[in-house]
């Protein structure tokens, strides 16, 4: 019989051994996991001394005899799962659940912690949920960020939490370095199905729009070429493609030259990020003349 983490006697073939043998870790853990998640793994006495060799020692022989298959059988819980039990909204035990991502950190090799970071659904959010470090961000809960939920303000405005945030879970700042991130990430836009492509696009400008004014017109500006806009037509062309209705094609134009012009509807908003990119009344030289009546 084996102690679990509330410190019951139980079979061993009943229980998880922790992802990693550190007894002070364990510790830690199982002042902040819940009790029917201690009830799930062995107790952190478990590796005092010779113990933790005896333990692992057991569970060879529990998983060598075939026996336990739909058993724990002191198989080893994954770091995602270890973390996820011990998960909470609450601030001051977030950040204590922060604290041992810190500690577990500085416990194993970076490599391995660049891995497992990105797992961890530990971070709560202003909404209420808890999520993982790619999909969330330090900025005011006012601001949307694509993709990505602001942390719990209550937890961004502690310092530690901040540092442990950006330094341990690599947690990114809303700053211009990530809006053009997001940007470059919307702009990979597949060429086929149609429905694809039209959903990829959409977002592109959505996002866009979200952006900060001098992020959208320094990204527009670099990236000029490979942004494409919706014609009337409903094609999606890039700028020397498409024309603003004016001089040579009229707003209201009944003939098919209307067809170049840009969609109006879908761009009401966007007249300063064409101007970026070239969209212009008039052609530009290589504009094929198929287009005209």
């Amino acid at each position: 019989m084996i102690p679990d983490a509330t410190g019951l006697l139980r079979p061993g073939q009943a229980l998880s051994r922790h992802p990693r043998d550190i007894g002070a870790l364990v510790a830690v853990w199982q002042s902040l996991a819940a009790e029917h998640a201690r009830r799930r793994f062995t107790h952190s006495s478990c590796l005092e001394r010779q113990r933790a060799s005896r333990l692992n020692a057991l569970a060879e022989r529990l998983q060598a005899s075939g026996e336990y298959e739909d058993c724990r059988a002191l198989r080893r819980s994954s770091e995602k799962t270890w973390f996820g039990f011990a998960a909470t909204t609450e601030t001051s035990e977030a950040l204590k659940l922060l604290r041992l991502a810190e500690k577990f950190s500085g416990e194993i090799k970076s490599f391995d912690w660049n891995r497992i970071r990105s797992q961890l659904a530990i971070i709560p959010t202003q909404s209420g949920d808890l999520v993982a470090a790619p999909s969330a961000v330090l900025a005011p809960d006012d601001v949307a960020v694509p993709g990505r939920a602001p942390v719990a303000a209550e937890l961004s405005a502690t310092s530690e939490a901040r540092r442990i945030l950006i330094d341990i879970l690599h947690v990114k700042e809303l700053d211009g370095v990530l809006w053009t991130e997001l940007l470059v990430e919307a702009l990979r836009v597949p060429s086929y199905p149609v429905e694809e492509r039209n959903k990829g696009w959409k977002t592109f400008w959505f996002r866009l729009r979200l952006s900060p004014a001098w992020v959208r017109k320094d990204f527009l500006a670099k990236n000029a070429n490979q942004v494409h806009v919706r014609r009337l037509d409903g094609k999606w062309v890039v700028s020397d493609r498409v024309l603003l209705p004016g001089s040579l094609v009229a707003e209201g134009d009944s003939s098919p030259n209307s067809n170049v012009l840009v969609d109006k509807e879908f761009h009401a908003d966007d007249q300063s990020s064409l101007q970026v990119i070239g969209v212009a009344e008039l052609p530009k030289d290589d504009f094929p003349q198929a287009h005209f009546d």
